[in-house]
């Protein structure tokens, strides 16, 4: 009987793309660059016109989580997450990646136990409505000039 794990990887990136931390949410050792941080993500599909604008990923509150959060909202950081599926609750190498998803830090909120931090999704091609958002040449690439 074959049995099997999900793990989610994180980057949260500044606007001119300087990685500032790599995390994933599953095993204790780094994997591919990512150190373990506990979180857990809300609100990823694949739709093409989705009902959901945002996707929602909640932190332990810590110092160095709340430090980091105020940062990404202020300075308006890329985050890339990536969900993999592997065949083994122990590998770590190998995964199928499953669903990925880039948004930039758009709010955040906290308790005494819990950061709360929500991702501007990516834009519906399809739809008329915009999720909230301050564009970005990083979300929407570079103009073309003449």
């Amino acid at each position: 009987m074959t049995t099997q794990s999900t793990a989610a990887f994180m980057v949260i990136r500044q606007k001119n793309g300087t990685v500032v931390r790599q995390w994933q949410n599953r095993w204790p050792q780094a994997v591919e660059s990512h150190t373990f941080m506990p979180f857990r993500i809300d609100g990823i599909n694949s739709a093409i016109s989705s009902t959901s604008d945002t996707v929602s990923i909640q932190f332990p509150e810590t110092k160095a989580v709340v430090d980091l959060v105020e940062l990404a909202v202020a300075e308006a950081y890329i985050v890339q997450l990536t969900i993999k599926k592997y065949t083994s609750p122990s590998a770590t190498t190998g995964g199928i990646v499953v669903a990925v998803t880039t948004g930039e830090v758009v709010q955040a909120s906290m308790n005494t136990q819990v950061v709360q931090v929500v991702l501007g999704s990516s834009l519906d091609p399809v739809g008329a409505q915009v999720p909230p958002r301050r564009y970005t040449t990083t979300i929407l690439g570079a103009p073309a000039r003449r």
